[in-house]
C-alpha cells in the first residue's frame, strides 16, 4: 500500500486524541455490517477474550486495527487487546498507548509465532483471538467469532473470513473499484481461510479463535517456524478431537500486495515453510519440476474471460504474476 493511501487512512485515526468516534471512519463498510448482531442470545456464553495481535513495525496499520478493535459490538469489558512488538525500529509502545483497552509486550525471538506465544503468555481470556497488525476487523469481528466458538463444545479452532481490500479503494466502499493484476494474483492466491479450514485442517493467524485450554493440550506455536506455524499448530490441534470451523461473519479486511516483488517474497517464504513442515514430519515433498510447465488452456480460457482483468495489458500482466509465482515457488522446492 502506497505511503499516500495509508496517510489518508491514518488521518480518520485522530492522533492526538487516541481514538476516535468519527462517523466518517466508523461507517466504514469494513467496519461496520447492517444489523449489528443481538447480544441477548449470548450473555450466558460470553467469554473473556484476549486478542493477540504480533507486529514488527507497520504502526500507521496498527493503528487502523486498534481503532477498529476499540469500535467492537462486543462488551467492552469482555476482552482485552495484547500487542507484541517483535523488535521493531518504530515504537510501537507509544502506539498501544494512545488505546485504553491495549496492552504492550515486548519478544527478542525472532518471528511472529515467537511473537504470539509472547502475548499468550500474558492473556487473560479463556478465548483467544489471533490477528495481524495489518488487518482491519469488522465491528462484530469478536462477537461472531465467540458465536462460533461457543456453538459447539468440539468447537477448537474457528477460521473466520479474510477479505482483501485493494489499493484504489482502501475503505471498501468503491463496487466498481479493480485490484491491479498483482493484488488480484494476490487475493486468488493466499489467505482462502474456508480452502484452508476445509482441506488443509488449520486456520490462519490473520482471524483465529480459539481457546486457552486447547493450547494446553497441544501446546503453543512452533518458534522454528518464521511462516505457517499456523498451519502446523492448527493440523496438531485436528489431530485430536478438537474441530476446526469457518466463520463467513467474523470478518477482518487485508491489503493485498501491490507489487511483483513482495508477492514473490510471499510465495518464497510460504514453500520454504511447507518445507521445513513435511521436514519436521519427516516427510518429503515433491512436484518441482511439474511447476515450471506453463497453465493449461483453463486458465487462459478463465483470465480471457475474467472481468477483473478488462484490458489486454491486465490480462498478460496477471498471467506473467501468476507464472512468475510459480516458478519462484518451483525453484524454491528444487533447492529445498
Amino acid at each position: 500500500m502506497s505511503r499516500g493511501v495509508l496517510t489518508k487512512l491514518v488521518g480518520m485515526v485522530k492522533l492526538s486524541g487516541a481514538v476516535t468516534h468519527s462517523a466518517e471512519f466508523n461507517h466504514t463498510r469494513m467496519f461496520l455490517r447492517s444489523g449489528s448482531v443481538d447480544l441477548g442470545a449470548m450473555v450466558e456464553a460470553r467469554p473473556f477474550v484476549s486478542v493477540v495481535i504480533p507486529c514488527q513495525d507497520d504502526g500507521d496499520r496498527l493503528k487502523l486495527c486498534l481503532n477498529a478493535l476499540y469500535h467492537q459490538s462486543y462488551p467492552y469489558t469482555s476482552y482485552e487487546v495484547i500487542v507484541c512488538d517483535n523488535n521493531s525500529t518504530q515504537d510501537i509502545e507509544r502506539i498501544c498507548q494512545q488505546f485504553p483497552n491495549v496492552r504492550y509486550c515486548h519478544t527478542a525471538t525472532p518471528g511472529s509465532y515467537a511473537a504470539r506465544n509472547r502475548g499468550l503468555e500474558l492473556a487473560k481470556g479463556e478465548a483467544i483471538a489471533f490477528t495481524d497488525a495489518d488487518c482491519i476487523p469488522d465491528a462484530d469481528w469478536i462477537l461472531e467469532g465467540v458465536r462460533s466458538l461457543v456453538s459447539s463444545p468440539s468447537t477448537g479452532i474457528v477460521g473466520g473470513n479474510i477479505q482483501f481490500f485493494f489499493e484504489s479503494d482502501p475503505c471498501g466502499i468503491c463496487e466498481a473499484a479493480r485490484p491491479n493484476p498483482v493484488e488480484y494474483a494476490d487475493s486468488l492466491s493466499y489467505l482462502r481461510q474456508w480452502e484452508y479450514v476445509t482441506q488443509e485442517h488449520y486456520a490462519a493467524g490473520a482471524n483465529l479463535f480459539t481457546w486457552r485450554k486447547v493450547f494446553d493440550e497441544v501446546g503453543l506455536f512452533d518458534e522454528r517456524l518464521l511462516n505457517l506455524g499456523d498451519k502446523e499448530w492448527g493440523q496438531r490441534v485436528h489431530a485430536t478431537q478438537w474441530e476446526i470451523v469457518f466463520s463467513e461473519n467474523a470478518v477482518v479486511w487485508h491489503p493485498a500486495r501491490t507489487t511483483l516483488r513482495t508477492l514473490i517474497a510471499k510465495a518464497r517464504r510460504q514453500t520454504k515453510a511447507n518445507h521445513r513442515i513435511a521436514e519436521l514430519k519427516g516427510e518429503r515433498l515433491k512436484g518441482a519440476i511439474g511447476r515450471f510447465l506453463p497453465l493449461g488452456w483453463r486458465f487462459w480460457k478463465t483470465v480471457l474471460g475474467d472481468r477483473n482483468l478488462p484490458t489486454w495489458r491486465e490480462k498478460v500482466r496477471f498471467v506473467w504474476v501468476i507464472h512468475r509465482v510459480k516458478w519462484a515457488i518451483a525453484l524454491v522446492s528444487l533447492q529445498a
